[in-house]
């Protein structure tokens, strides 16, 4: 379980980030919500790829996955769809704490 624990406090900034990329081309883009929703969840799924491969990232063996075959370009993909799709996520909950007017929870 520790394991899990460093991905996702490495990850979880990352993944923020996309978030907000992907936001910035979808704002840039698409002002008035026109191109379908499907496209941002991929775009983002393409930062995280892109963005694990440009600098290297591999946070499989952070995650528990220490096989030799994610030890290279694999794990750097496997980790930016992971980004990806926690980037999706998180977009939704920022979207969500927005409307609502609230502050995220913490402490």
């Amino acid at each position: 379980m520790p394991d899990f624990t460093a991905f996702l406090v490495l990850a979880v900034p990352i993944a923020v980030g996309v978030t907000k990329a992907v936001d910035l081309v979808r704002n840039a883009i698409d002002p008035n919500d026109s191109i379908p929703k499907v496209v941002w969840n991929i775009l983002a799924f393409v930062f995280g790829v892109a963005l694990c491969i440009g600098w290297q990232v591999n946070l499989a063996s952070a995650a528990g996955l220490k096989q030799s075959s994610l030890a290279g370009t694999a794990g750097q993909i496997l980790t930016g769809l992971a980004l990806g799709a926690m980037a999706s996520f998180w977009h939704e909950a920022m979207d969500a704490w927005s409307a609502k007017g609230h502050q995220p929870p913490g402490p």
